[in-house]
């Protein structure tokens, strides 16, 4: 039968469909402050030496080591150095300089001693020997030679990056930008919050629910009014939508009922639109499309089907948008706290949350009722349990594939069973 599940498409197939459609953003100069999280699109190479000249690893004293080479002695102190000034003054025999950490090493010095170690009174200092040539001194070059590679493409930027970036004088980097991705939920019945419901009228959730998804995602979101389901005024929204996107999110009207409408607009527009089913629950509608070469995703209105499908399916598209090697979400396993009756045909994502059990696996336990239509389910989700077709019922202690939500990264993940 046609409309049988299995003549959907598999999540696989769906998702290597649209990744199909969509490759990397053109890179573009970026200022250091603005790349966090950004994908490196070039090589980055030192430009010179670091250090480019040989300098203290300590606030001390500059001397010649032949000088302590018989053990403690009384040196002359001729002044100072400081980490940004040259000295022009010389170190000879049983002399020494004062000198900061990062201050050049004077000529004729060859050591530097911590301050900890001297005891400096009426122009002299006093210093325990012996020292070694070279001790606590930075040499030219030990850290960075001049034109060694520091960062290859497809790194993606964080603090340590970013601080190399600038070690080596570069004050922009070319990167992958942000997706810019408009957010749009269509329907006659949605209301934005703060404005009372008239009877049957609902509050808007999923536009807000999607523009946190993007920036959590990586994106730069931007959230558009509701379109009601009238004709003109879609293909007016979507236009507005795809100016300045690299990509559109919708959310409802990509069904088959009479009142989804958003299929037969984009086509007035020129767009093209393709509507599917997907072996999955949640988020079994789905819609891809082109409108003047921005890739549109049409998700399902259920607030639940609309972020389920996102993880699955938009979030994929902005990484790669962005720079990234293909990927998904951290993964992991873990074993069913409680048997879950599935459809056999459909590839089920159940929101759970993670326990540790007194036995030490860790176990997963839905969040409780599981309907398309309850948001709560993903409120006090932590994870997302992958409950594989071909099979009816999952059994309690049956391990399945986990994957973590935005708000659970950065926990420490209990220890796998």
């Amino acid at each position: 039968m046609p409309g049988s599940p299995a003549h959907f498409l598999s999540v696989d197939e769906a998702l290597d469909r649209i990744l199909g459609r969509v490759g990397a953003l053109q890179p573009v100069s970026v200022p250091l402050p603005e790349a966090l999280g950004l994908v490196l699109a070039e090589e980055v190479r030192s430009s010179e030496d670091h250090p480019g000249f040989d300098n203290s690893a300590v606030d001390g004293y500059a001397v010649r080591s032949r000088d302590l080479a018989e053990g403690e002695v009384l040196l002359e102190v001729l002044g100072e150095v400081y980490a940004g000034r040259v000295s022009r003054i010389p170190v000879g025999p049983g002399q020494a300089l004062r000198i900061a950490t990062g201050g050049p090493m004077p000529s004729g010095a060859d050591a530097a001693v911590m301050v900890e170690e001297t005891w400096e009174q009426d122009g002299r200092v006093r210093i325990r020997g012996p020292i070694l040539p070279g001790q606590n001194v930075r040499r030219a070059g030990e850290a960075l030679r001049k034109g060694q590679p520091i960062m290859s493409p497809g790194r993606v930027l964080d603090p340590a990056a970013l601080g190399m970036a600038a070690t080596v004088g570069r004050a922009f980097l070319r990167c992958h930008p942000r997706p810019r991705v408009a957010v749009l939920s269509t329907g006659d019945e949605l209301v934005e919050p703060g404005i009372p419901l008239e009877p049957g009228q609902v509050y808007n959730s999923n536009s807000y629910a999607l523009e946190a998804l993007v920036r959590l995602a990586g994106g730069q979101p931007r959230r558009l009014e509701v379109l009601p389901d009238r004709l003109e005024v879609l293909q007016e929204g979507l236009a507005q939508a795809a100016a300045g996107a690299d990509l559109v999110v919708t959310s409802a009207g990509v069904s088959m009922g009479e009142r989804d409408l958003v299929r037969t607009a984009l086509e007035a527009l020129g767009g093209e639109l393709d509507l599917w089913k997907v072996r999955m629950r949640p988020g079994k509608p789905l819609a891809f499309g082109m409108l003047g070469g921005v890739p549109m995703i049409g998700l399902p209105g259920n607030p639940v089907s609309s972020m389920v499908g996102f993880e699955v399916f938009v979030r994929p598209v902005l990484l790669r948008m962005a720079g990234h090697p293909p990927q998904a979400r951290p993964r992991h396993r873990a074993r069913l706290a409680e048997a879950v009756d599935k459809p056999r045909d459909l590839r089920v994502f159940a929101r759970c949350i993670l326990e540790e059990a007194s036995d030490g696996p860790v176990r997963l336990r839905l969040t409780g009722p599981q309907g398309s239509g309850i948001l709560l389910s993903m409120l006090e989700a932590e994870v997302l349990a992958v409950l594989p077709e071909g099979k009816a019922r999952m059994e309690a202690g049956e391990e399945v594939e986990v994957l973590l939500l935005d708000h659970f990264q950065g926990r420490p993940m209990p220890a796998n069973p």
